[in-house]
């Protein structure tokens, strides 16, 4: 969902660690077929151990070639959770690329999330129904557009449909650590599309921002109201289509973002039911 501004985040794996996975991932195998065609496109969840390394090449052209101006020595974007998780990709029927990809993680299949590392979800564990994490969001600079995020959510929605899901959650990625940028964007945020306080959750230690309430008392109501023009397209649709900001978010200096919980409860979330048929 997540883990983006069309950015999620990764730890850097040694060559071993690799190898040590790679027995693994040559039987990898999806938990759920998807498969849509369009004109042009196709959305579906990788199938084999071919897919899966497609999808991992293009998390770490993206995130660490584009964005972080680094490469990886085996010039893929993996962590532990890719083997357990279904991957959804597009595919562009002109040239055979793969231009975009989502890791899609169901309480159906595993009890563990990503988002685990960096908040607290009793709260949200707790809830009864299937969940749905999303996260590793990316798409290729050349598809960069409106069109892209659609076909995404299309795969994602035929998905939630077949696992019955109930709620949609994951990390959401604002590229700055400013203080007082965060604290603006906090600020309009709770305003605006804040959950109820038994949906919270918290950052954990390390994650959290030291005094962070004095940022906020800082921050101007201009600021405030301008305050959306640094949020990521990604998340601003995720608004847009009914989602809600869990708290405070958790800031990653090593990445150079914070990371806002972000939550959809798809039984009360009409306007993403109706635009793409869930």
């Amino acid at each position: 969902m997540f883990k983006n501004g069309l950015m999620n985040k990764i730890e850097p794996i040694q060559e071993s660690v690799f190898k040590k996975s790679h027995i693994s991932v040559k039987g990898y195998l999806p938990k759920v077929n998807i498969f849509i065609e369009r004109d042009r496109f196709i959305i579906k969840t990788a199938e084999n151990n071919d897919e899966l390394i497609k999808a991992l090449k293009l998390r770490h052209e993206v995130f660490y070639r584009e964005l972080l101006n680094r490469k990886l020595l085996l010039g893929i974007d993996y962590d532990r959770f890719d083997l357990k998780c279904d991957h959804l990709i597009l595919i562009d029927k002109k040239n055979g690329r793969y231009f975009g990809t989502y890791r899609l993680n169901s309480s159906k299949f595993i009890k563990k999330f990503y988002s685990e590392t960096e908040f607290r979800l009793e709260n949200i564990i707790n809830l009864e129904g299937t969940k749905l994490e999303l996260g590793r969001a990316c798409v290729h600079r050349e598809y960069r557009n409106g069109c892209s995020i659609a076909l995404l959510w299309r795969g994602i929605t035929e998905y939630m449909k077949t696992t019955d899901t109930k709620y949609l959650f994951g990390c959401s990625s604002i590229k700055t650590i400013d203080k007082h940028k965060i604290a603006a964007i906090h600020k309009f945020l709770m305003k605006n599309h804040q959950i109820p306080s038994e949906l919270q959750v918290s950052a954990k230690g390390k994650f959290k921002i030291r005094n962070f309430n004095s940022s906020l008392d800082a921050v101007t109501s201009d600021e405030v109201e301008k305050a959306v023009e640094m949020i990521p397209p990604l998340l601003r649709s995720y608004l847009n289509m009914g989602a809600f900001i869990c708290g405070e978010p958790a800031l990653d200096r090593k990445f150079k973002c914070v990371d806002y919980f972000t939550f959809f409860n798809l039984e009360q979330s009409n306007k993403v039911q109706k635009k793409y048929k869930v």
